[in-house]
C-alpha cells in the first residue's frame, strides 16, 4: 500500500526549519522558479531543510560538473571577461571546485551557488554569446544537487509485479522529496520514471498483468478502511470498486487508454462487460494509478446507471437538448470556480497542481463528445441514431461538450489524490471538490435507481 503522511489539521501552523540565517524556509507554494526560489529561500535554507527532512547523508561524489577551465572555453567572448558579468559565474564554479572532502550539505550550497549566480547572468543577458555555455553549466549543476537529494536510482531487483510496483515505490519517494526540495524537480524528470514503469508493465504476461490491476482495485477498496476518508469519497470508491468485476479485462494498452464497452453489446445492460486499457506511465506514482483506477470505473458506473451508449456520456439518453446545454453550462461553471480556487491556493506543490490543472482542463475540452461519437461510429460501437443524438448533444454543450463525457470521472480521480496527498479536508478547493462530486454521484445513483 501507498504510505501516506499523517493528514495536517484545519489550521495547523506549516512546520518551520530552525534556521541559523535569517533565509526563510522553504514551503509548499514558493516559487517555481529556480532563480525565485533561490532568491526567497538561500543556499542556507536550502542546506537546513534537508538536514530536517532527512535526505541522503551519505557523501555522493560529484562528477558532472564543468572545470573552470571548460566552461571558459565554452564560454569564450570577444570582451574583457574580468569586466563582464560572467565573473560572478566563474568565482561561484571556482569555490566549489576548491571544496575538498565536502559533506552533500556543502556541496548543495556550493552548486546552488552556481545556479544562483548562472541564473542571474541569463536573466540579464539571455540571448548573450556566452548564454548557451552557463545554461549548460547551470543545468549540470542544478541536477547534480538534486541527485545529491534523491540519491542515486535504484536498480529494480525484484520479480514479477513487484517491479512495476519498485518502479511507482521510487515515483512515490522521489515526489516527496522534490515536494520538500524543490530544485530537485529537474534531476528527478531526468530519471524518466515513468518510462520505466510502462517497460516493467510491458514485461508482464496478459494474466499477470489483469492480476496485479486486481491488487490495485483492492488497495483502491482498502482506503474505505481510513478513518479520514471524506464521506464523498467514501460513496464514491463504494461504488466504483461495485463495478469493477464488470471490467472482464485490464491490459496494458492495444490501442487508447480508457474504458470501452465489450462488444458485440448485450441486450442486457447488465450483463454488459467492459475493458480497461491501464496508462501504466503512472507519473505521479501510486495516487496517480489508484486515480486513474476510481476514473475509470466512474466510466462504468455511470454507463450502468445512464446507458446512453457506449461513448458512455454522463446524461440519460432522454435527456432533451436544452437540458444537455443547461447541464453541460453548470458543469463548465464548477469547473472554472475550481480552476479559480486552485490558483489562489498555494497548497499544492508545482507537480500537483499541474495534475490537477490538466484534469480540470481536460474535462471541459470543447468538441470531445463529437469526436468521441465519429470514432465510436467509425468503430461500428455505436448506431447512426446514437451518433446524431450525440452530435446533437455536442452542438447544444457548445465549448462545455467535455463534460457530457469527462466530468464525473475527473471529479472523482481528483478526490483520490487529494486524500492520498492528504490535503487539509478544510482546503477551499477540496471543500468545493467534494461538493461537485458529491452532486454528481446524487445524479448517477438517481439513474441507477430510476432504470
Amino acid at each position: 500500500m501507498y504510505a501516506r503522511e499523517p493528514r495536517k489539521q484545519a489550521g495547523a501552523p506549516e512546520p518551520r526549519t530552525a534556521a541559523t540565517t535569517p533565509a526563510p524556509a522553504i514551503r509548499p507554494g514558493a516559487p517555481r522558479d529556480l532563480l525565485a526560489l533561490q532568491r526567497s529561500a538561500g543556499n542556507a535554507a536550502v542546506v537546513q531543510l534537508m538536514k530536517a527532512t532527512g535526505a541522503p547523508a551519505t557523501s555522493v561524489p560529484v562528477a558532472r560538473v564543468m572545470d573552470e577551465e571548460k566552461f571558459k572555453e565554452q564560454t569564450s567572448g570577444s570582451g574583457l571577461r574580468s569586466r563582464s558579468a560572467i565573473t560572478a559565474v566563474d568565482k561561484a564554479l571556482r569555490a566549489f571546485h576548491a571544496l575538498r572532502d565536502p559533506s552533500p550539505e556543502e556541496q548543495i550550497a556550493a552548486l546552488g551557488g552556481i545556479v544562483d549566480a548562472c541564473l542571474v547572468y541569463l536573466a540579464r543577458k539571455p540571448n548573450g554569446p556566452r548564454s548557451d555555455g552557463v545554461e549548460r553549466l547551470r543545468q549540470e549543476a542544478n541536477v547534480e544537487r538534486g541527485t545529491l537529494v534523491l540519491g542515486p536510482k535504484a536498480p529494480i531487483l525484484s520479480e514479477g509485479e513487484q517491479r512495476f510496483r519498485d518502479v511507482l515505490a521510487q515515483i512515490d519517494a522521489g515526489l516527496e522529496l522534490v515536494r520538500q526540495h524543490e530544485f530537485a524537480a529537474e534531476a528527478f524528470n531526468l530519471r524518466n520514471l515513468p518510462q520505466d514503469a510502462q517497460r516493467e508493465s510491458q514485461g508482464l504476461d496478459p494474466a499477470q498483468f489483469h492480476q496485479m490491476m486486481l491488487h490495485y482495485i483492492g488497495e483502491l477498496g482498502g482506503l474505505l478502511d481510513d478513518d479520514d476518508l471524506p464521506d464523498e469519497t467514501r460513496t464514491v470508491i463504494q461504488e466504483v470498486v461495485g463495478v469493477a468485476d464488470r471490467v472482464t479485462t485490464m491490459r496494458y494498452p492495444a490501442g487508447t487508454i480508457g474504458t470501452s464497452v465489450n462488444h458485440p453489446a448485450p441486450d442486457d445492460l447488465a450483463d454488459t462487460e467492459y475493458t480497461f486499457n491501464v496508462d501504466t506511465q503512472a507519473r505521479g506514482g501510486t495516487p496517480f494509478m489508484l486515480g486513474h483506477i476510481a476514473h475509470e470505473l466512474t466510466h462504468v458506473a455511470a454507463h450502468q446507471a445512464f446507458n446512453s451508449s457506449s461513448v458512455m456520456a454522463l446524461a440519460p439518453i432522454d435527456t432533451p437538448g436544452d437540458e444537455i446545454a443547461q447541464l453541460a453550462r453548470e458543469r463548465a461553471q464548477t469547473m472554472d470556480a475550481l480552476l479559480a480556487l486552485l490558483r489562489a491556493d498555494d497548497t499544492f506543490h508545482p507537480d500537483q497542481r499541474t495534475l490537477l490543472e490538466e484534469k480540470l482542463n481536460y474535462g471541459k475540452e470543447a468538441g470531445k463528445l463529437a469526436r468521441y461519437a465519429a470514432t465510436f461510429r467509425a468503430r461500428g460501437r455505436i448506431s447512426e441514431d446514437e451518433e446524431t443524438r450525440l452530435r446533437e448533444w455536442d452542438a447544444a454543450a457548445g465549448v462545455n461538450s467535455g463534460t457530457l463525457v469527462e466530468y464525473d470521472t475527473v471529479l472523482n480521480q481528483m478526490l483520490v489524490y487529494l486524500h492520498l496527498w492528504r490535503i487539509d479536508q478544510a482546503d477551499a478547493f477540496y471543500v468545493r471538490l467534494r461538493a461537485a462530486a458529491a452532486e454528481a454521484t446524487d445524479r448517477r445513483l438517481a439513474a441507477l435507481q430510476a432504470a
